[in-house]
């Protein structure tokens, strides 16, 4: 019986969400490698159709397709895994990896899971990572949890170029289309927001658990979302209005309890 009651809950939030244009459910899958705690999640044009995924327990790193189907893994840098970024620099491919003991943010290759570099996180709980170009230089967002606090630094060196308060607790975030995509922990909630953190519209992800992960998919105006219990998931949601995906089926929802 409870089971039932909260896939009741679920259907009722993706009704109320799409009624907004954006936050309907699209599809799912179990966090990967059996792994728990998907922290953290990064896309990039380069691997359209991957995603970056960190889980806490075991911490390992890696990197799926949209249905969870394992393409390559490695043992992450760390022993507290959290969030995630994915990015090119020089035509060379990398993922970020988010420590908060040490507090250090890791620079990882793609391919070979070697650290090419590492940096202190600042603040005092290191939370998630989203990778931005511009031009020539290359950018790393980043949230500091405890501090709730937005910081734009180089994706390289890890000198902080500016900092910026937010009103809730962070987790991870995406970027893309010039906006942020922050997981809100205070409110279990996904934001939109500016490049300096002021939100612009969120929705609400309580129904489905407690939120970690984040990334954005330009490509297909999606956003995905790790979530740590109950469900132990990632899930993929509608991002902008008139998007013209078939939110999942309350079969499916089910499904990711059986």
């Amino acid at each position: 019986m409870r089971k039932s009651y909260f896939v009741i809950a679920l259907v009722v939030c993706a009704m109320a969400t799409s009624a907004f244009g954006w936050g309907s459910l699209i599809s799912s899958f179990r966090a990967p490698g059996g792994g728990t705690y998907p922290n953290g999640v990064g896309w990039h044009s380069t691997w359209s159709t991957n995603l970056f995924v960190n889980t806490n327990t075991p911490d390992r790193c890696y990197r799926t397709s949209f249905t969870g189907s394992i393409v390559r893994s490695h043992t992450s840098p760390t022993t507290s895994t959290m969030g995630s970024a994915a990015g090119v620099i020089s035509g060379i491919g990398y993922y970020w990896v988010v420590s908060y003991n040490p507090r250090r943010i890791y620079r990882v290759g793609y391919n070979s899971g070697s650290v090419y570099g590492s940096f202190t996180a600042p603040g005092s709980y290191p939370y998630g990572a989203a990778f931005r170009q511009v031009g020539s230089t290359y950018y790393l967002y980043y949230t500091d949890m405890s501090g709730r606090r937005l910081y734009r630094m180089n994706a390289t060196t890890g000198s902080v170029y500016a900092s910026y308060a937010l009103a809730f607790s962070p987790g991870d975030l995406g970027y893309g289309d010039g906006y942020l995509w922050i997981v809100d922990n205070s409110s279990r909630r996904l934001r939109k927001c500016s490049v300096t953190g002021s939100t612009y519209d969120s929705f609400s992800l309580s129904a489905y658990g407690y939120p970690s992960g984040c990334a954005y998919d330009s490509g297909r105006n999606q956003v995905w979302v790790g979530i740590n219990a109950p469900l132990h998931s990632v899930l993929r949601f509608t991002a902008h209005s008139g998007t013209s995906v078939k939110p999942a089926s309350v079969g499916k929802i089910k499904a990711m309890y059986q």
